[in-house]
């Protein structure tokens, strides 16, 4: 391993250290390389032209915004070629929570994620990236052979 400095101001070093006992890390070395690896990974499907991912998209709605339900279900129509699954949970009588998996090649995942996050009515939206190989296999299921894709989760 090769050690390297880092300057921090106190506040972010503060919430580093609280973070740190919070998880049960026993140094801040290996909070670190967890944070970094983390940023590298989440970063290496959007900077690879070919890469395909499996992401989480997960954002609030606003439901008292005109037109944004039917904005949704436009989204939702344009892009089920990615769009894998999805879940909504009623938070109250105007917000919900909203969930989508998506799959497929890295950048038309993170463009869809970003047309959808800039929409009015929706907030605390975040895209999180697992860099994954998508291919599509034939093999016997039950009692035939069918073919469908799997998703193998790079390390």
């Amino acid at each position: 391993m090769i050690r390297v400095t880092v300057t921090l101001d106190d506040e972010l070093l503060d919430a580093i250290d609280k973070s740190m006992k919070r998880r049960g890390y026993s140094t801040r070395s290996e909070i670190f390389r967890d944070l970094l690896r983390y940023a590298v990974t989440e970063e290496q499907p959007r900077n690879e032209a070919n890469a395909t991912c499996l992401a989480l998209l997960s954002f609030v709605v606003d439901q008292t915004v005109r037109d944004l339900p039917e904005r949704i279900a436009m989204f939702q129509r344009d892009h089920h070629d990615i769009l894998t699954s999805q879940m909504q949970v009623q938070l109250d009588h105007d917000s919900a929570l909203c969930t989508y998996v998506l799959q497929g090649a890295s950048g038309p995942v993170e463009r869809a994620a970003n047309e959808l996050l800039a929409q009015r009515g929706i907030r605390h939206g975040r895209l999180s990236v697992i860099p994954s190989r998508i291919h599509n296999t034939r093999h016997r299921h039950g009692r035939g052979h069918v073919t469908h894709s799997h998703v193998h989760v790079l390390s």
